[in-house]
């Protein structure tokens, strides 16, 4: 299936659209990641063009950690604009949550601590200009109604 990068442990259901609610094992995540080493020719293997093409005609993912980079960094995005929506702002406090729930109407019960150090390292990559910020991610928190550089502001 298109943009799937398969089990790395156990046996897992799929939740693919047309897998019909099918378990992949652990020897298939196995084997997905001998082909990503392979590919990169290490480990004493090497893969060949024609089978990096059949996996690529199947949507294979060969950067698994980049699309779970991007996945959390969605997620992250989210959240923060469900903060701002109930909260009016973009302030998440850094050391909130710690084992309380937000009491405000709309948080579904949020704990904010991680969202809180989330916010938090966004803003310090930007002052150190870490390569983890790039400029499209700068470019989004940007365009979030509310969201500040300097929380002290």
């Amino acid at each position: 299936p298109a943009g799937w990068h398969g089990p790395r442990g156990g046996v897992v259901g799929c939740g693919l659209p047309g897998c019909g609610g099918a378990t992949h094992s652990k020897a298939l995540g196995a084997w997905m990641k001998k082909q990503r080493v392979a590919k990169k020719g290490k480990g004493g293997l090497k893969l060949t063009q024609e089978r990096i093409d059949k996996l690529d005609g199947l949507g294979f993912q060969w950067d698994v950690r980049q699309q779970a980079e991007e996945a959390a960094w969605g997620r992250w995005v989210a959240e923060l604009k469900k903060y701002r929506d109930v909260h009016g702002n973009c302030r998440v406090p850094k050391n909130q949550g710690k084992g309380e729930e937000c009491d405000k109407a709309g948080c579904e019960g949020a704990q904010h601590k991680a969202l809180g150090s989330w916010v938090s390292h966004q803003r310090a990559f930007k002052r150190k200009g870490s390569k983890c910020l790039t400029p499209a991610r700068i470019e989004e928190l940007n365009s979030i109604e509310g969201w500040l550089w300097d929380a002290t502001k």
